[in-house]
């Protein structure tokens, strides 16, 4: 073995086992979770995109070793025992970000629902900061707060009694007291 066949051979064995076993347990575990009618999570869907996306780059690489005059069959023999998923890997895309977030275009129901909650959070902001402007003279900061997963306002606590609502929380200096207003609270029911 030649002394760049040899270097050619080491390159493609620690570059297996770093990029490729890794990922082949990891896919591995995954494919299994399947054959046991498990469900993918987001992120294992990601996980296995990325997994193609390697593979991918690997034969695009050797592709382009190709044009050159670097001695690489070492490579190119072992590059050819991959197999790229085209199809699989655009499906997965269009589903899930590289970092396993569930896009809005998964599905039609997905995007109408995110969609009713856009629309739901914009206009309990947009309520909210017209009782702000309106209320100017009773509120402690001109900020929209989340308490307990629900969009509030701080009310100086003496003026707690002019806007009807639900208080969800009070400062611990006492002196601001978060309320949920009247006119926000079948929205904000509804988004939780």
């Amino acid at each position: 073995m030649s002394p760049k066949e040899y270097l050619n051979d080491l390159r493609l064995k620690h570059a297996k086992k770093l990029l490729l076993d890794a990922h082949f347990d990891v896919i591995g575990l995954m494919v299994t979770k399947i054959h046991k009618n498990g469900v993918l999570e987001a992120n294992e869907l990601a996980e296995i995109s990325n997994f193609l996306d390697t593979i991918r780059d690997i034969i695009l690489y050797k592709n382009k070793l190709e044009d050159t005059k670097i001695e690489h069959s070492l490579f190119e023999i072992k590059v050819n025992e991959l197999e790229y998923f085209k199809d699989l890997n655009i499906k997965i895309r269009k589903i899930v970000t590289p970092y396993g977030e569930i896009l809005d275009d998964a599905s039609p129901n997905l995007r109408t629902i995110r969609k009713r909650i856009k629309d739901l959070e914009k206009n309990i902001q947009n309520k909210l900061m017209e009782l702000l402007q309106k209320h100017g003279d009773k509120i402690t900061s001109p900020n929209i707060s989340m308490r307990n997963d629900h969009f509030v306002i701080p009310i100086r606590t003496d003026f707690k009694n002019h806007i009807k609502g639900i208080i969800h929380d009070q400062s611990s200096s006492g002196e601001t007291t978060f309320i949920e207003p009247q006119i926000i609270l079948e929205m904000n029911n509804e988004l939780n």
